[in-house]
């Protein structure tokens, strides 16, 4: 319920969207939610990388540049600023899913159906 209040506050673009990210980003390998090291380890609960083009709110990155960050509010600004940059002509959640699979944001090829199907 934070999440969904947070990401309100932030005026996060396609908030059911992004909150099924949330859920398969934050998984672990055996999708157990909210128990991936990226999120345990560095508050990273949406897979974030290091930005080489925008400001950023991590605090540091691994050598495969996924970020870390002070608590799982900033890796939210750092999404609210990613898609301030990425998402202004996205007008619609197909529109935004068909973004993300563009963007290649998951290396899983099923990563748009996979989204789909939580709740």
């Amino acid at each position: 319920e934070n999440l969904k209040q947070e990401m309100n506050r932030l005026n996060i673009k396609f908030p059911d969207v992004v909150y099924q990210q949330c859920v398969i980003e934050g998984a672990s390998k055996t999708g157990k939610r909210w128990n991936n090291p990226l999120f345990l380890n560095g508050n990273n609960f949406l897979g974030l990388k290091k930005s080489f083009h925008r400001p950023s709110t991590a605090i540091s990155w691994d050598n495969n540049f996924y970020c870390s960050y002070e608590t799982w509010q900033d890796c939210l600004k750092d999404y609210a600023m990613f898609q301030a940059q990425n998402c202004k002509n996205i007008n619609s959640e197909e529109e935004y899913y068909q973004f993300l699979n563009d963007l290649g944001y998951s290396i899983k090829s099923n990563y748009v159906p996979m989204l789909k199907k939580i709740q």
